[in-house]
């Protein structure tokens, strides 16, 4: 199996009016919501960029990491890339979640194509996820509320934590609340730092990030929100 870091970063920073304004006609969200998503999707895309570079930057060797970064993060790089060969698996993108309609929730990808023309496809949703083959030993969902799902009864959460634990992750690192970008950015860059500098493992790494942000001063709603689920050694 490889050892590469795949880091997939979507949607880019220019088109995300677009792109949200395609996701509330796909889900039938009320004119009284697009202001909102609109102004989530905007910030959530400055953020990325910073998130990305920062982390990159830690993978130094450039055989040992396969990027999807802005226009190329979309559907169809999904479906084509060989994602079960890679150990780490990172998104940091924008996260939907429909607790009332768990099939609806997913990943948001780029709503263009390097092109700059629309693609019909652009959201990689809980049905999707489901069936994706992978073999990772970490998938880290750095996105809004991705640890959160319907709580069904006699089965437990069903989000996307599920989902990519049932397509073959050991590992998933996901968020319970909405998140700080720039704190978001901050917490992983000393995650990966830890795990990939100092040979921490990811329960580790992530409980080191987080005493590092809390000594700093910062509010448990800045690095409170990722939890590690799976196997923990």
């Amino acid at each position: 199996m490889s050892t590469q870091q795949f880091i997939l970063v979507g949607p880019p920073g220019s088109g995300v009016r677009a792109q949200a304004a395609a996701l509330a006609e796909r889900w039938h969200i009320p004119h009284v919501s697009m202001g909102k998503l609109v102004r989530e999707a905007i910030a959530n895309a400055s953020a990325i960029g910073v998130e990305a570079a920062q982390i990159l930057a830690l993978v130094t060797d450039p055989n040992q990491k396969v990027t999807a970064l802005d226009f190329a993060a979309t559907q169809a790089w999904i479906d084509q890339s060989p994602l079960d060969q890679y150990q780490t698996v990172h998104f940091a993108t924008h996260g939907m979640v429909d607790n009332e309609r768990p099939q609806f929730s997913g990943l948001v990808l780029s709503r263009f194509d390097a092109n700059r023309q629309p693609l019909e496809d652009f959201y990689l949703s809980l049905n999707e996820i489901f069936n994706l083959n992978l073999n990772a030993k970490l998938v880290v969902l750095s996105a809004c509320e991705t640890g959160m799902g319907d709580n069904v009864r006699g089965e437990g959460i069903i989000g996307m934590a599920r989902g990519f634990m049932y397509a073959g992750a050991e590992r998933i690192v996901s968020s319970l609340w909405k998140v700080s970008d720039p704190a978001t950015a901050e917490l992983m860059t000393q995650f990966y730092t830890a795990m990939l500098n100092e040979g921490a493992t990811p329960a580790q790494a992530l409980q080191e990030a987080q005493r590092a942000m809390w000594q700093a001063g910062k509010l448990p709603y800045y690095w409170a929100a990722f939890t590690l689920q799976g196997e923990w050694r």
